[in-house]
Order: C-alpha cells, then sequence, then structure tokens
C-alpha cells in the first residue's frame, strides 16, 4: 500500500472514529436466580436463590444511537432445588459478553442485547451415590438489559439473563442401563437490577 492510499484511509477513517465514542463501566448487579431443568419428565420443584455480578464494561458507540460492547465479571449464583433431586448448591463463573446497544433519540433510554460466554469456576466433577454431578468448563447465556441514564456518570437498568446451555449436569448410576434416567440438564435464569458507573468516556 503506497502513501497515497494510506492517506486516504486515514481521511475516510478519522471521521468515524471522531463520530465514535468509547467508555469504561463500573458494573455492578444483585438480582435473583431460578433454575430450571430439561431433563426430568417431571415439573420439577425448586426455590428463588441469589445471584450477583460485577465488573466492567467497555462500550464503543459508532454513533449517537448504534454502538458495541463487552466486558468482564466475575458471576455468582445460588441454585436451590428441591424435586426430583435435593439440593443446594452455587456456581460461580467469569462471564464475557459480547453486546448490541442502541439509544433511544433522548439518549437517556438504552436497550442492550447481547451473548455472553460464563467461564465455570467451580470443581468439574462431584459424584455421590446413585449420581454423578458435573459442572460444565463453561456454559452460555443471553441477556436483555433496558437502562435509564441519569447524568453522563451514572445509569440504572433491569438486566434479565437467559441460559441457553446447562452449567450442570446430573448423571443417574444404574446398573441396567436400559432402565436410567435421563441426564438431567440445568439451566441459570436471573433477574436483577443493573448500576454502572462511568470510569472513563461519555
Amino acid at each position: 500500500m503506497n502513501k497515497k492510499n494510506i492517506l486516504i484511509l486515514i481521511l475516510l477513517i478519522t471521521p468515524v472514529l471522531m463520530m465514535a465514542q468509547f467508555k469504561v463501566d463500573l458494573s455492578l448487579n444483585p438480582g435473583i436466580t431460578k433454575t430450571t431443568s430439561d431433563g426430568f419428565s417431571g415439573p420439577g420443584d425448586n426455590k428463588l436463590g441469589f445471584s450477583f455480578q460485577g465488573g466492567f464494561d467497555a462500550n464503543y458507540m459508532f454513533s449517537e444511537k448504534v454502538g458495541i460492547g463487552t466486558g468482564v465479571y466475575y458471576t455468582y449464583s445460588e441454585s436451590k432445588w428441591k424435586y426430583p433431586v435435593s439440593m443446594d448448591q452455587s456456581s460461580n463463573a467469569i462471564s464475557i459478553p459480547l453486546n448490541l446497544i442502541y439509544r433511544f433519540n433522548s439518549s437517556i433510554i438504552e436497550m442492550l442485547l447481547g451473548a455472553v460466554v460464563n467461564i465455570s469456576l467451580n470443581e468439574k466433577v462431584a459424584s455421590s451415590s446413585g449420581s454423578k454431578y458435573e459442572y460444565k468448563s463453561f456454559y452460555t447465556s443471553l441477556k436483555l438489559g433496558c437502562f435509564y441514564k441519569f447524568n453522563d456518570k451514572l445509569k440504572l437498568g433491569i438486566i434479565a439473563d437467559a441460559g441457553i446451555s446447562p452449567y450442570f449436569e446430573i448423571t443417574p448410576v444404574n446398573a441396567v442401563p436400559e432402565y436410567a434416567a435421563p441426564v438431567e440438564k440445568l439451566l441459570l435464569q436471573s433477574l436483577g437490577i443493573r448500576i454502572n458507573y462511568t470510569l472513563f468516556g461519555k
């Protein structure tokens, strides 16, 4: 690539970079979580648990309305399952999202839609009589959020996270394979309040 082409490329890219807005936020997200299952034939019985997510967001706005974002968070979730198995457990993960951001005309209301990869920090395998328990090394989820921007630094929102791949599996151990119960695959669903405070950018 000669100098003339490089100069033309710089002239084309510069206006886009000037219009773009980059910022880094501190993010805190307390909420509630519920475990669902797609393994057992029965409906199951579980209670709501506590969830917490904290970390950093990095957003890049291509214009006043549209942008993309990513980040890194520590995610803690409780699971309280009563039937068909009795189990209280917790899940710890590092979560990395890829978000699409849309701001309305006022720029006060912001919508977020994202896909998340969660890297498990739990022990890989545990077992008990009659069953084998296994934490998956990673699991995926979808995220949807709506935020209200109070000022250039602070915004508050509601965010929902729906598991699309299991974070935990229960495999019943049966001496007669043809009578073995199906593998229990547990998904995490959460709903919480997110507080974002801008550390850099706007």
